[in-house]
């Protein structure tokens, strides 16, 4: 069984560096924005599959639409989260993913740059990355 670790000071902080450094880094397009959540999802050792439009990946039955990213925690949680700029608009393919995960009590949500802290909190779950 995982050791839980104890929120500390020192953990508060770090969290908060790490929330401060990625507040100063402007995010401009989706991909950036991924590339963000990348880096501090693997600092937390979550893994990641990332769904897109790449013409040359082979895509089975109903993928038009999945979320950009299945995420899962070193706990076993899993997430389903579509990428959005602030002014961008889920797809009806997305719409219909959203719905259908939900309808199911997956953890689904539309995380766009403005959203950067709960994003922060979703995957450090309140403790410091690790060194």
């Amino acid at each position: 069984m995982p050791r839980r670790a104890r929120l500390t000071d020192a953990t508060v902080d770090e969290v908060g560096r790490v929330l401060a450094e990625a507040l100063d880094r402007p995010t401009k397009t989706e991909r950036e924005f991924q590339e963000q959540i990348a880096q501090l999802a693997r600092q937390f050792g979550w893994m990641i599959v990332h769904h897109g439009g790449n013409q040359h990946r082979r895509a089975y039955y109903d993928t038009t639409g999945f979320p950009d990213l299945l995420m899962v925690s070193p706990t076993g949680r899993v997430l389903f989260r579509e990428l959005k700029t602030d002014i961008g608009s889920l797809t009806p393919d997305q719409e219909r993913w959203r719905r259908e995960l939900l309808n199911r009590h997956a953890d689904y949500a539309v995380w766009r740059p403005t959203d950067w802290v709960d994003v922060v909190a979703t995957i450090s779950n309140g403790k410091a990355a690790p060194s």
